[in-house]
Protein backbone atom coordinates (compact mmCIF):
# COMPACT_ATOMS: atom_id res chain seq x y z
CA UNK A 1 0.00 0.00 0.00
CA UNK A 2 3.12 2.09 1.22
CA UNK A 3 4.68 2.03 -2.32
CA UNK A 4 1.82 2.30 -4.24
CA UNK A 5 1.03 5.49 -2.77
CA UNK A 6 4.26 6.71 -3.13
CA UNK A 7 4.53 5.81 -6.87
CA UNK A 8 0.75 7.60 -7.12
CA UNK A 9 2.21 10.65 -5.06
CA UNK A 10 5.05 10.73 -7.70
CA UNK A 11 3.27 10.53 -10.93
CA UNK A 12 0.80 12.85 -10.12
CA UNK A 13 3.46 15.75 -8.82
CA UNK A 14 5.18 14.75 -11.95
CA UNK A 15 2.46 15.55 -14.15
CA UNK A 16 1.57 18.48 -12.33
CA UNK A 17 5.29 20.01 -12.62
CA UNK A 18 5.21 18.74 -16.68
CA UNK A 19 1.97 21.15 -16.87
CA UNK A 20 3.57 23.84 -15.17
CA UNK A 21 5.10 26.39 -17.36
CA UNK A 22 8.96 27.12 -16.68
CA UNK A 23 9.62 29.64 -13.72
CA UNK A 24 9.40 33.69 -14.75
CA UNK A 25 13.02 35.44 -15.77
CA UNK A 26 13.03 37.52 -12.78
CA UNK A 27 11.84 34.60 -10.48
CA UNK A 28 14.53 31.96 -12.19
CA UNK A 29 17.23 34.88 -11.78
CA UNK A 30 16.48 35.24 -8.02
CA UNK A 31 16.83 31.29 -7.21
CA UNK A 32 20.01 31.12 -9.36
CA UNK A 33 21.54 34.01 -7.47
CA UNK A 34 20.61 32.61 -3.94
CA UNK A 35 22.69 28.87 -5.31
CA UNK A 36 25.58 31.12 -6.32
CA UNK A 37 26.20 32.71 -3.35
CA UNK A 38 27.82 29.55 -1.79
CA UNK A 39 29.91 28.68 -4.56
CA UNK A 40 30.89 32.46 -4.88
CA UNK A 41 32.51 31.79 -0.98
CA UNK A 42 34.23 28.20 -1.90
CA UNK A 43 35.22 29.52 -5.48
CA UNK A 44 37.10 32.88 -3.41
CA UNK A 45 39.15 30.21 -1.31
CA UNK A 46 40.34 28.73 -4.66
CA UNK A 47 41.27 31.98 -5.89
CA UNK A 48 43.17 33.18 -2.93
CA UNK A 49 45.13 29.76 -3.35
CA UNK A 50 45.93 30.02 -6.81
CA UNK A 51 48.21 32.72 -8.96
CA UNK A 52 46.15 31.63 -12.18
CA UNK A 53 48.57 30.26 -14.28
CA UNK A 54 47.00 30.58 -17.46
CA UNK A 55 45.51 33.93 -16.89
CA UNK A 56 49.52 34.59 -15.71
CA UNK A 57 50.56 33.32 -18.61
CA UNK A 58 48.13 35.48 -21.01
CA UNK A 59 48.92 38.62 -19.47
CA UNK A 60 52.79 37.92 -20.15
CA UNK A 61 51.65 37.44 -23.50
CA UNK A 62 49.61 40.57 -23.51
CA UNK A 63 52.13 42.71 -22.07
CA UNK A 64 54.66 41.53 -24.92
CA UNK A 65 52.36 42.73 -26.91
CA UNK A 66 51.97 45.74 -25.73
CA UNK A 67 56.13 46.24 -25.56
CA UNK A 68 55.98 45.37 -29.60
CA UNK A 69 57.57 41.98 -28.56
CA UNK A 70 57.04 38.57 -29.32
CA UNK A 71 54.21 37.49 -27.14
CA UNK A 72 54.54 33.70 -28.06
CA UNK A 73 58.44 32.99 -28.39
CA UNK A 74 61.37 33.42 -26.44
CA UNK A 75 63.31 36.21 -27.53
CA UNK A 76 66.41 35.38 -28.82
CA UNK A 77 69.86 37.05 -30.58
CA UNK A 78 68.08 36.37 -34.05
CA UNK A 79 64.16 36.88 -34.02
CA UNK A 80 63.84 35.56 -37.45
CA UNK A 81 65.86 32.46 -35.96
CA UNK A 82 63.04 30.59 -33.88
CA UNK A 83 64.08 27.43 -33.26
CA UNK A 84 61.23 24.27 -32.36
CA UNK A 85 61.71 24.93 -28.52
CA UNK A 86 61.24 28.14 -28.68
CA UNK A 87 57.94 28.55 -27.70
CA UNK A 88 56.84 30.32 -24.29
CA UNK A 89 53.70 28.58 -23.48
CA UNK A 90 51.41 31.22 -24.38
CA UNK A 91 48.62 29.79 -26.57
CA UNK A 92 46.35 32.54 -26.89
CA UNK A 93 45.22 34.22 -30.41
CA UNK A 94 46.88 37.78 -30.94
CA UNK A 95 43.07 39.22 -30.32
CA UNK A 96 42.50 37.36 -27.41
CA UNK A 97 46.06 38.52 -25.98
CA UNK A 98 45.07 42.48 -27.23
CA UNK A 99 41.50 42.12 -25.23
CA UNK A 100 43.49 41.67 -22.35
CA UNK A 101 45.25 45.03 -22.17
CA UNK A 102 43.52 46.88 -19.81
CA UNK A 103 43.88 44.13 -17.55
CA UNK A 104 47.75 43.69 -18.44
CA UNK A 105 48.45 47.15 -17.52
CA UNK A 106 46.72 46.78 -13.48
CA UNK A 107 48.55 45.13 -10.69
CA UNK A 108 48.77 41.56 -11.46
CA UNK A 109 46.67 40.73 -8.12
CA UNK A 110 43.97 43.53 -9.01
CA UNK A 111 44.04 41.67 -12.69
CA UNK A 112 43.23 38.27 -11.18
CA UNK A 113 40.64 39.30 -8.82
CA UNK A 114 38.66 41.19 -11.93
CA UNK A 115 39.13 38.34 -14.18
CA UNK A 116 37.89 36.22 -11.28
CA UNK A 117 34.55 38.43 -11.24
CA UNK A 118 34.39 37.94 -15.12
CA UNK A 119 34.45 34.09 -15.07
CA UNK A 120 32.00 33.89 -12.25
CA UNK A 121 29.65 36.59 -14.26
CA UNK A 122 29.71 34.83 -17.38
CA UNK A 123 28.78 31.22 -15.44
CA UNK A 124 25.80 32.99 -14.01
CA UNK A 125 24.65 34.25 -16.78
CA UNK A 126 25.92 30.88 -19.16
CA UNK A 127 23.54 29.26 -16.37
CA UNK A 128 20.63 31.91 -16.49
CA UNK A 129 20.67 31.31 -20.45
CA UNK A 130 20.69 27.40 -20.24
CA UNK A 131 18.16 27.28 -17.48
CA UNK A 132 15.88 29.75 -19.18
CA UNK A 133 15.22 27.60 -22.09
CA UNK A 134 13.10 24.73 -20.76
CA UNK A 135 9.33 26.00 -21.38
CA UNK A 136 7.90 23.73 -19.00
CA UNK A 137 9.23 23.39 -15.04
CA UNK A 138 9.44 20.12 -14.85
CA UNK A 139 12.36 20.23 -18.04
CA UNK A 140 13.59 23.25 -15.91
CA UNK A 141 14.04 21.99 -12.48
CA UNK A 142 16.16 19.32 -14.44
CA UNK A 143 18.71 21.33 -16.24
CA UNK A 144 19.20 23.84 -12.76
CA UNK A 145 19.80 20.07 -10.82
CA UNK A 146 22.41 19.14 -13.40
CA UNK A 147 23.87 22.84 -13.83
CA UNK A 148 24.44 23.37 -10.19
CA UNK A 149 25.71 19.79 -9.24
CA UNK A 150 27.82 18.79 -12.74
CA UNK A 151 28.85 22.95 -13.83
CA UNK A 152 28.57 25.33 -10.69
CA UNK A 153 29.88 23.12 -8.07
CA UNK A 154 32.21 20.75 -9.99
CA UNK A 155 35.46 20.11 -9.32
CA UNK A 156 35.85 21.25 -13.50
CA UNK A 157 34.58 24.76 -12.85
CA UNK A 158 37.13 24.93 -9.98
CA UNK A 159 40.06 23.78 -12.11
CA UNK A 160 38.55 26.31 -14.36
CA UNK A 161 38.78 29.35 -11.45
CA UNK A 162 42.26 28.08 -10.48
CA UNK A 163 43.82 28.01 -13.38
CA UNK A 164 42.11 31.58 -14.71
CA UNK A 165 40.65 29.93 -17.70
CA UNK A 166 38.35 31.16 -20.20
CA UNK A 167 36.36 28.34 -22.07
CA UNK A 168 33.29 29.85 -20.22
CA UNK A 169 33.02 32.60 -22.84
CA UNK A 170 32.41 30.06 -25.26
CA UNK A 171 29.90 27.92 -23.10
CA UNK A 172 28.15 31.40 -22.48
CA UNK A 173 28.18 31.86 -26.67
CA UNK A 174 26.50 28.71 -26.98
CA UNK A 175 23.90 29.37 -24.40
CA UNK A 176 23.13 32.64 -26.33
CA UNK A 177 22.60 30.94 -29.38
CA UNK A 178 20.96 27.95 -28.08
CA UNK A 179 18.55 30.60 -26.23
CA UNK A 180 17.41 32.46 -29.34
CA UNK A 181 17.47 29.58 -31.81
CA UNK A 182 14.32 30.42 -32.88
CA UNK A 183 13.85 34.01 -32.21
CA UNK A 184 16.67 34.90 -34.08
CA UNK A 185 17.62 32.37 -36.70
CA UNK A 186 20.70 34.04 -38.03
CA UNK A 187 22.31 35.16 -35.26
CA UNK A 188 24.90 32.30 -34.99
CA UNK A 189 26.59 33.83 -38.34
CA UNK A 190 27.04 36.88 -36.84
CA UNK A 191 28.50 35.57 -33.31
CA UNK A 192 30.53 33.05 -34.49
CA UNK A 193 32.85 34.76 -37.35
CA UNK A 194 33.26 37.29 -34.18
CA UNK A 195 34.14 34.45 -31.63
CA UNK A 196 36.55 32.93 -33.98
CA UNK A 197 39.31 35.83 -33.21
CA UNK A 198 39.41 34.20 -29.78
CA UNK A 199 38.86 30.79 -30.72
CA UNK A 200 39.25 29.70 -34.30
CA UNK A 201 37.31 26.59 -34.04
CA UNK A 202 33.76 28.88 -34.26
CA UNK A 203 34.43 29.25 -37.91
CA UNK A 204 33.49 25.69 -38.41
CA UNK A 205 30.16 25.62 -36.22
CA UNK A 206 28.72 27.98 -38.91
CA UNK A 207 29.10 24.63 -41.35
CA UNK A 208 25.26 23.53 -40.53
CA UNK A 209 23.65 26.68 -41.66
CA UNK A 210 26.13 27.14 -44.80
CA UNK A 211 24.86 23.44 -45.78
CA UNK A 212 21.28 23.82 -45.06
CA UNK A 213 21.00 27.38 -47.30
CA UNK A 214 24.75 28.74 -48.38
CA UNK A 215 22.95 31.59 -50.44
CA UNK A 216 20.61 33.07 -47.16
CA UNK A 217 23.57 32.25 -45.00
CA UNK A 218 26.23 34.35 -46.90
CA UNK A 219 24.35 37.19 -46.67
CA UNK A 220 24.49 37.18 -42.74
CA UNK A 221 28.24 35.26 -42.61
CA UNK A 222 30.25 37.59 -44.82
CA UNK A 223 29.66 40.62 -43.59
CA UNK A 224 30.24 39.52 -40.28
CA UNK A 225 33.24 37.95 -41.57
CA UNK A 226 34.27 42.03 -43.18
CA UNK A 227 33.71 43.19 -39.33
CA UNK A 228 35.72 40.77 -38.09
CA UNK A 229 38.44 40.63 -40.52
CA UNK A 230 38.18 44.91 -40.21
CA UNK A 231 39.06 44.39 -36.37
CA UNK A 232 42.14 42.73 -37.10
CA UNK A 233 43.45 45.27 -39.58
CA UNK A 234 43.01 47.79 -37.45
CA UNK A 235 43.71 46.63 -34.05
CA UNK A 236 47.27 45.53 -35.41
CA UNK A 237 46.45 42.08 -34.78
CA UNK A 238 46.58 40.60 -38.52
CA UNK A 239 50.49 41.10 -38.37
CA UNK A 240 50.70 38.39 -35.54
CA UNK A 241 48.88 35.54 -37.19
CA UNK A 242 51.72 34.06 -39.26
CA UNK A 243 53.69 34.60 -35.75
CA UNK A 244 50.50 32.72 -33.91
CA UNK A 245 50.01 30.07 -36.74
CA UNK A 246 53.92 28.97 -36.54
CA UNK A 247 53.71 28.86 -32.62
CA UNK A 248 50.79 26.58 -32.84
CA UNK A 249 52.47 24.16 -35.29
CA UNK A 250 55.14 24.23 -32.61
CA UNK A 251 52.71 22.50 -30.30
CA UNK A 252 50.97 20.54 -32.51
CA UNK A 253 54.44 18.72 -33.62
CA UNK A 254 55.63 18.63 -30.13
CA UNK A 255 52.54 18.40 -27.93
CA UNK A 256 53.72 15.12 -26.43
CA UNK A 257 56.97 15.53 -25.83
CA UNK A 258 56.64 18.85 -24.51
CA UNK A 259 57.72 19.45 -20.95
CA UNK A 260 55.82 21.67 -18.34
CA UNK A 261 58.69 22.46 -16.39
CA UNK A 262 60.17 23.85 -19.73
CA UNK A 263 56.79 26.35 -20.11
CA UNK A 264 57.13 27.43 -16.67
CA UNK A 265 60.99 27.89 -16.74
CA UNK A 266 60.58 30.22 -20.28
CA UNK A 267 57.73 32.38 -18.39
CA UNK A 268 59.54 32.63 -15.47
CA UNK A 269 61.95 34.24 -17.76
CA UNK A 270 59.61 37.18 -17.65
CA UNK A 271 58.14 36.74 -13.91
CA UNK A 272 55.88 39.44 -12.82
CA UNK A 273 57.43 40.20 -9.58
CA UNK A 274 53.64 40.68 -7.58
CA UNK A 275 52.65 39.11 -3.95
CA UNK A 276 49.84 36.94 -5.19
CA UNK A 277 51.97 35.39 -7.89
CA UNK A 278 52.27 31.72 -5.37
CA UNK A 279 50.34 28.25 -6.01
CA UNK A 280 48.99 25.98 -3.24
CA UNK A 281 48.83 22.42 -3.13
CA UNK A 282 44.60 23.01 -3.25
CA UNK A 283 45.02 22.06 -7.22
CA UNK A 284 45.82 18.62 -6.24
CA UNK A 285 42.73 17.89 -4.26
CA UNK A 286 41.08 18.75 -7.70
CA UNK A 287 42.71 15.34 -9.10
CA UNK A 288 42.62 17.65 -12.41
CA UNK A 289 44.60 15.19 -14.98
CA UNK A 290 44.96 15.99 -18.49
CA UNK A 291 41.48 14.85 -20.40
CA UNK A 292 42.95 13.37 -23.66
CA UNK A 293 42.41 14.06 -27.31
CA UNK A 294 42.71 11.93 -30.16
CA UNK A 295 46.48 12.23 -30.43
CA UNK A 296 46.56 10.25 -27.34
CA UNK A 297 44.59 7.48 -28.12
CA UNK A 298 46.52 7.06 -31.61
CA UNK A 299 50.04 7.01 -29.85
CA UNK A 300 48.66 4.47 -27.76
CA UNK A 301 48.14 2.06 -31.24
CA UNK A 302 51.90 2.96 -32.00
CA UNK A 303 50.20 5.53 -34.66
CA UNK A 304 52.32 8.97 -34.73
CA UNK A 305 51.01 11.55 -36.54
CA UNK A 306 52.06 15.19 -36.12
CA UNK A 307 51.12 17.05 -38.77
CA UNK A 308 47.95 19.07 -38.49
CA UNK A 309 47.00 18.54 -41.92
CA UNK A 310 45.98 14.49 -41.29
CA UNK A 311 44.07 15.35 -37.98
CA UNK A 312 42.41 17.88 -40.77
CA UNK A 313 41.73 15.40 -43.06
CA UNK A 314 40.38 12.54 -39.99
CA UNK A 315 38.10 15.35 -38.91
CA UNK A 316 36.53 15.56 -42.75
CA UNK A 317 35.94 12.45 -43.03
CA UNK A 318 34.11 12.07 -39.18
CA UNK A 319 31.96 15.00 -40.27
CA UNK A 320 31.60 13.70 -43.72
CA UNK A 321 30.03 10.51 -42.19
CA UNK A 322 27.75 12.03 -39.41
CA UNK A 323 26.24 14.49 -42.27
CA UNK A 324 25.46 11.37 -44.27
CA UNK A 325 23.91 9.43 -41.53
CA UNK A 326 21.69 12.50 -40.29
CA UNK A 327 21.22 14.97 -42.71
CA UNK A 328 17.84 15.19 -43.05
CA UNK A 329 17.14 15.28 -39.24
CA UNK A 330 20.02 17.89 -38.70
CA UNK A 331 18.08 20.03 -41.37
CA UNK A 332 14.98 19.82 -40.25
CA UNK A 333 14.66 22.45 -37.31
CA UNK A 334 16.92 25.31 -36.21
CA UNK A 335 17.51 23.34 -32.54
CA UNK A 336 19.42 20.65 -34.44
CA UNK A 337 21.23 22.97 -36.79
CA UNK A 338 22.89 24.40 -33.15
CA UNK A 339 23.40 20.58 -31.59
CA UNK A 340 24.82 19.62 -35.05
CA UNK A 341 27.26 23.49 -34.72
CA UNK A 342 28.59 22.50 -30.67
CA UNK A 343 29.24 18.90 -32.29
CA UNK A 344 31.22 20.22 -34.86
CA UNK A 345 32.95 22.77 -32.42
CA UNK A 346 33.87 19.87 -30.02
CA UNK A 347 35.03 17.47 -32.41
CA UNK A 348 37.32 20.23 -33.35
CA UNK A 349 38.91 20.13 -29.83
CA UNK A 350 39.22 16.56 -29.53
CA UNK A 351 40.85 16.23 -33.20
CA UNK A 352 43.39 18.67 -32.30
CA UNK A 353 46.68 17.58 -31.61
CA UNK A 354 47.14 19.25 -28.60
CA UNK A 355 45.82 18.02 -24.78
CA UNK A 356 43.17 19.09 -22.93
CA UNK A 357 41.91 19.93 -19.43
CA UNK A 358 38.63 19.48 -17.33
CA UNK A 359 38.00 23.20 -17.71
CA UNK A 360 37.42 22.41 -21.37
CA UNK A 361 34.07 20.42 -20.07
CA UNK A 362 31.90 23.82 -18.86
CA UNK A 363 31.42 24.11 -22.51
CA UNK A 364 28.91 21.92 -22.34
CA UNK A 365 26.78 23.88 -19.98
CA UNK A 366 26.03 26.03 -23.10
CA UNK A 367 23.82 23.74 -24.93
CA UNK A 368 22.70 21.91 -21.67
CA UNK A 369 18.93 24.07 -21.90
CA UNK A 370 18.54 22.85 -25.79
CA UNK A 371 19.18 19.56 -25.07
CA UNK A 372 16.87 18.92 -22.25
CA UNK A 373 14.39 21.01 -23.97
CA UNK A 374 14.02 18.69 -27.11
CA UNK A 375 15.84 15.18 -26.15
CA UNK A 376 14.14 12.21 -25.91
CA UNK A 377 14.49 9.67 -22.74
CA UNK A 378 17.78 7.70 -24.14
CA UNK A 379 19.64 10.28 -25.43
CA UNK A 380 19.46 12.00 -22.02
CA UNK A 381 19.49 9.59 -19.37
CA UNK A 382 23.19 9.00 -21.71
CA UNK A 383 23.94 12.64 -21.62
CA UNK A 384 23.45 12.79 -17.84
CA UNK A 385 25.68 9.40 -17.23
CA UNK A 386 28.36 10.68 -19.65
CA UNK A 387 28.30 13.76 -17.06
CA UNK A 388 28.89 11.62 -14.15
CA UNK A 389 31.46 9.34 -15.31
CA UNK A 390 33.44 12.63 -16.30
CA UNK A 391 33.34 13.44 -12.38
CA UNK A 392 34.49 10.17 -11.36
CA UNK A 393 31.10 8.64 -10.61
CA UNK A 394 30.08 6.49 -9.17
CA UNK A 395 33.74 5.16 -8.71
CA UNK A 396 36.98 6.39 -10.52
CA UNK A 397 38.77 3.98 -12.76
CA UNK A 398 41.25 4.61 -15.71
CA UNK A 399 40.18 6.82 -18.46
CA UNK A 400 36.99 7.35 -16.69
CA UNK A 401 36.82 10.95 -17.82
CA UNK A 402 37.06 10.67 -21.60
CA UNK A 403 34.98 7.97 -21.81
CA UNK A 404 32.10 10.66 -19.90
CA UNK A 405 32.63 12.75 -22.70
CA UNK A 406 32.72 10.47 -25.55
CA UNK A 407 29.30 9.22 -23.49
CA UNK A 408 28.03 12.84 -23.90
CA UNK A 409 29.04 13.54 -27.69
CA UNK A 410 27.15 9.50 -28.97
CA UNK A 411 23.72 10.94 -26.79
CA UNK A 412 24.27 14.18 -28.68
CA UNK A 413 24.41 12.50 -32.30
CA UNK A 414 22.20 9.92 -31.00
CA UNK A 415 19.59 12.93 -30.62
CA UNK A 416 20.00 13.96 -33.87
CA UNK A 417 18.72 10.29 -35.17
CA UNK A 418 16.04 10.90 -33.68
CA UNK A 419 12.41 11.09 -35.32
CA UNK A 420 9.61 13.50 -34.70
CA UNK A 421 12.08 16.05 -32.94
CA UNK A 422 10.22 19.22 -33.16
CA UNK A 423 6.88 17.85 -30.95
CA UNK A 424 8.45 16.07 -28.35
CA UNK A 425 6.65 15.01 -25.01
CA UNK A 426 8.02 14.62 -21.82
CA UNK A 427 7.08 11.42 -21.57
CA UNK A 428 8.87 9.98 -24.01
CA UNK A 429 11.83 12.12 -23.83
CA UNK A 430 13.68 14.48 -21.11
Amino acid sequence: MESLFLKTTLSATYERLDLKPALKAKWLFLVLFIVFIPQLLYSWNVLQNSMMTDFYSRIIGTRLLVENRSPYFIEQLDPANHSRNSVNGVTATPVALWLLIPLAKMNYCNAKLTWWLIEETILFATAFFTCLYPAKLLKQIITIIITVIFFCYSRNWWVHVFSGQYYVLFAFAFSVVSYYSNKNKHLPLILFPVAALIRPFFVLATLPWLLKDWKQAGKWLLPAIAFAASFLIISGNNKLLPEYNKAMNVYSYEVTGWSKEKIKTSLNQQLINEDCVKQSRLFESFDAACLFSLQHYLRLFGIIINSPAYFTVLLAAVLTILLLLSYKTIMSNNENLVIFSFLVYMLCELFTPANRNPYNMVQYLGILGLLIHVCHTKPMLLFITGLALNHSLPFSFTYQREIGEAVMLFAIYLQLLQKDQRKVEFSDSC
